[in-house]
């Protein structure tokens, strides 16, 4: 058997059977790859948008899709995690902008009216105690990581457990482009 172009869509998998009505095969592309995992793009018999990460060398593979006019209002965006029980596993988050939208991310603290009510208290108490605490204050208030890995120039991937739960990550669009913010919360 011979061996398939690295940026060939397997042909072993069967998109009728990974997209409900198939994909239009002539339509995919390899956005890129993060070890064993690859990254896709395609159409979908109806037309929809598709993202398509094959997770391992095994094939595990997890797709999204949605309309052109949706994945240009909000992106697209699937946590994939193939199987717990393999040496490689490391679920991931995905998220495929528009040609419109800038891949840089600016990541916005989450807190609800009671945690802000938490970090104020923390703030007056570190004002009149013990260093302990301004570094408890410190560290709630230290900048994150930025989690997202760049794979071309609209497509972003995580590690999962990279990406808080606290946190929304948002892209603003390209100059000469309208729309609104494009936002992903952990």
């Amino acid at each position: 058997m011979l061996d398939e172009p690295a940026d060939a869509f397997p042909a072993t998998i069967d998109t009728d059977q990974l997209i409900r009505g198939g994909i239009d095969r002539s339509t995919l592309q390899k956005l890129g790859s993060d070890g064993a995992k690859s990254f896709w793009t395609g159409v979908d018999n109806a037309g929809d948008i598709c993202l398509i990460t094959i997770l391992d060398v095994r094939l595990t593979t997890a797709a999204s899709c949605s309309t052109p006019a949706n994945v240009e209002e909000k992106g697209l965006d699937l946590t994939a995690a193939g199987d717990n029980h393999q040496p490689d596993y490391d679920p991931v988050v995905i998220v495929l902008l528009p040609d419109s939208a800038a891949a840089d991310p600016v990541a916005e603290e989450s807190y609800t009216r009671d945690s802000e009510s938490f970090v104020e208290s923390v703030a007056e108490e570190a004002k009149s105690r013990p260093q302990a605490k301004q570094r408890s204050y410190d560290k709630m208030h230290s900048p994150k990581k930025n989690p997202w890995k760049k794979h071309g120039s609209n497509l972003l991937v995580a590690k999962q457990s990279e990406v808080p739960k606290d946190v929304r990550y948002d892209f603003g669009r390209k100059r000469g482009h309208s729309g609104p913010k494009i936002s992903y919360h952990g």
